[in-house]
């Protein structure tokens, strides 16, 4: 073949080759992602997948198949799906329900008594012997001398002084009636009789003093007895029984710095022996006890007489 008919050949490759090549690429068109068309013309369903899917290739010899349309992202759409309920978990629903978030403490606060639930008043109250205008008086003047040797000590208020007979602390408000009734039991069962108060003292000691205190003198072992049966009466209701042997006293101040106070020391030492007045113990009371910022505030709730 002479030069020229090789250059005519060539010019015609492209012609007689090109629609073959540009035919090859629109196999798979998007207009017939429904489906694979049949040698009659019509279509059919990709098998095993709905309209707009296509299945994948048969093989990896297949040649030229479709792959999944772009919109049909399942692997990416399930984990999301899966991921949701974790988020809600975590919400406040989750948090309450599981007892961990913030919604589990205010629940454990309930319940409310302005919301209607049922919530117990408690009372805080003591056993006690209420001392004479004239014992009273001649105590707060005791106070007074030591107020000026003692320091950083807090003092029993004058109208405050009593002898406590059994500390209670919380009591229901329903069971002061019962705790009444027992102390009347009590105090039926013992005579009157009179204490003398007398004497300066602390606890522990008067070297390193935590509570200041006046004493009994004549009348302790007797105050003691009613103690004694205070308690045991108490017990029956299920108050807790005193650890303690108890030491009669009337407390007027508590030490808030126990450290050692020669001073101090040397006054308590000197008024061992004071006289302060004596006490006709007739009644035994129960008190209430109300703290504050402005110091305690009793008040009596009932009173037992005592047989003569």
């Amino acid at each position: 073949m002479d030069a020229r008919h090789r250059a005519r050949a060539r010019s015609r490759r492209p012609r007689r080759d090109g629609p073959r090549d540009a035919a090859a690429p629109r196999a798979p068109r998007p207009a017939r992602i429904g489906g694979a068309r049949r040698p009659g013309g019509g279509r059919r369903r990709a098998a095993g997948g709905r309209a707009g899917l296509l299945a994948p290739a048969a093989g990896p010899g297949a040649s030229g198949a479709p792959r999944l349309a772009p919109r049909a992202r399942q692997p990416r759409a399930r984990p999301r799906a899966r991921r949701r309920p974790r988020r809600r978990a975590r919400g406040p629903e989750g948090g309450a329900r599981d007892g961990d978030g913030p919604g589990a403490p205010r629940r454990a606060r309930e319940p409310d008594p302005a919301a209607g639930g049922v919530a117990i008043a408690e009372i805080r109250s003591f056993v006690a012997v209420l001392l004479p205008d004239d014992v009273r008086a001649a105590l707060a003047a005791e106070i007074e001398a030591l107020r000026r040797r003692a320091r950083d000590v807090a003092w029993t208020r004058p109208e405050n002084l009593h002898l406590t007979l059994k500390f209670l602390g919380g009591v229901e408000e329903g069971r002061l009636d019962e705790v009444a009734a027992a102390l009347g039991d009590v105090a039926g069962a013992h005579a009157r009789f009179t204490l003398a108060i007398s004497g300066l003292g602390a606890f522990p000691t008067p070297s390193r003093p935590r509570v200041l205190w006046a004493g009994v003198a004549a009348g302790a072992d007797r105050i003691a007895a009613l103690a004694g049966a205070v308690d045991t009466a108490l017990a029956r209701l299920g108050f807790p029984s005193e650890a303690r042997p108890f030491s009669a006293h009337v407390t007027l101040g508590r030490v808030r710095d126990p450290r050692r106070d020669p001073e101090v020391e040397q006054s308590l030492r000197a008024a061992a022996a004071r006289p302060f007045g004596s006490v006709a113990v007739e009644e035994i009371v129960l008190m209430r006890s109300q703290l504050s910022p402005r110091g305690a505030r009793y008040t009596p709730l009932a009173a037992a007489l005592r047989k003569g």
